[in-house]
């Protein structure tokens, strides 16, 4: 049986790591599914968000993203497939929550390209190839990639001098709860 990764592994000089060392995108999968359905939960939407989770990175399955991991340099499509079986199991659901993130960022790009003022505040990461540049990044306690994926949103175009720039890593207090809009 294949095994599909869902991440390379690099060394400190950026030479690939053996296969072993790599995230196979079984366990990614199944990582990613867990935590939406943790998010989701205080909502009563786990459900949907594990199986969401699941289904966002699927165009993963294929040769032409498991030859990029291995130094191919064509970018890839792998969000497209999960989106389209999600169409296919909730409907217009699904689409309108795609058409309204495009929105949302379209709306967040103007602002900063204005000089306007922008908060955003994300219950996970704005992913790869969003291309949005923050003066200050907040980033709740997360995987070491993580952090690296968010610290990659302040000064992403480098037009900030190093005292304007910021990213800040904190741990929610013990006793946070979720606002009673998300529980109600």
């Amino acid at each position: 049986m294949k095994v599909y990764y869902a991440h390379s592994a690099q060394g400190q000089f950026c030479n690939l790591l053996p296969y072993e060392r790599w995230k196979t995108l079984q366990s990614h999968a199944q990582n990613v599914g867990n935590s939406a359905a943790n998010f989701a939960q205080v909502f009563g939407a786990q459900d949907i968000a594990y199986h969401a989770g699941q289904l966002h990175d699927l165009g993963r399955y294929s040769l032409e993203f498991q030859a990029r991991l291995n130094g191919g340099s064509r970018p890839v499509d792998h969000s497209t497939a999960g989106a389209k079986i999600a169409v296919e199991r909730w409907g217009s659901i699904a689409i309108m929550r795609a058409k309204h993130r495009t929105q949302k960022l379209d709306e967040i790009r103007g602002r900063l390209k204005n000089g306007d003022p922008c908060r955003v505040i994300v219950t996970s990461l704005i992913e790869a190839g969003v291309d949005v540049d923050f003066p200050l990044v907040m980033c709740a306690e997360v995987g070491l990639d993580s952090v690296a994926q968010a610290a990659g949103r302040c000064n992403r175009e480098g037009k900030r001098p190093s005292e304007n720039r910021s990213v800040w890593i904190f741990a929610p207090e013990a006793q946070w709860k979720a606002p009673s809009e998300l529980t109600a």
